[in-house]
């Protein structure tokens, strides 16, 4: 249920951001819908990829948990 709420706000956000930014369209509520999922899942996939990268970092000083 959290999830879904989640994907429906991101979808809201983005239409949002569609009506205030000139240069960002979006066609209707379902290309905003299909754009949330693809912006989860890139985040779901890189996010843990960037935070392992960091973590092994030689110029890191804090330790990673």
């Amino acid at each position: 249920m959290t999830l879904l709420l989640v994907w429906l706000l991101n979808a809201v956000a983005l239409l949002v951001v569609a009506y205030l930014l000139p240069g960002i369209t979006v066609a209707s509520f379902g290309s905003a819908l299909i754009a949330a999922l693809v912006l989860g899942l890139l985040n779901s996939l890189v996010k843990p990829v960037l935070v392992l990268l960091r973590c092994r970092s030689p110029s890191s000083r804090w330790a990673c948990s």
